[in-house]
């Protein structure tokens, strides 16, 4: 049995041996998250991040393009006179 004034009030009686009000070890608060995200914030953020990437790969991909055209050139140049 507990007792209201108990500090292991929140124990069964069993776990806490002690007289009410002398248990050594008091039960420790959690504190709240300060901040929690909505799901139309991820969702937002998602979004933008997929954005940029995809801005950044279509940025790039001429050059990408461009550098592997010249290489297949190159191979195939060295393959022709290698005959």
């Amino acid at each position: 049995m507990t007792y209201p004034s108990d500090p292991c009030g929140i124990r069964a009686a069993r776990e806490c041996a002690c007289k009410p009000g002398e248990c050594h070890q008091q039960p420790r608060a959690i504190p709240a998250p300060t901040a929690q995200p909505s799901l139309a914030l991820g969702l937002s953020g998602a979004i933008v991040g997929g954005a940029i990437v995809a801005f950044i790969v279509f940025v790039s991909m001429p050059r990408a393009m461009e550098d592997s055209h010249r290489q297949a050139l190159d191979q195939q140049e060295q393959i022709s006179w290698a005959r």
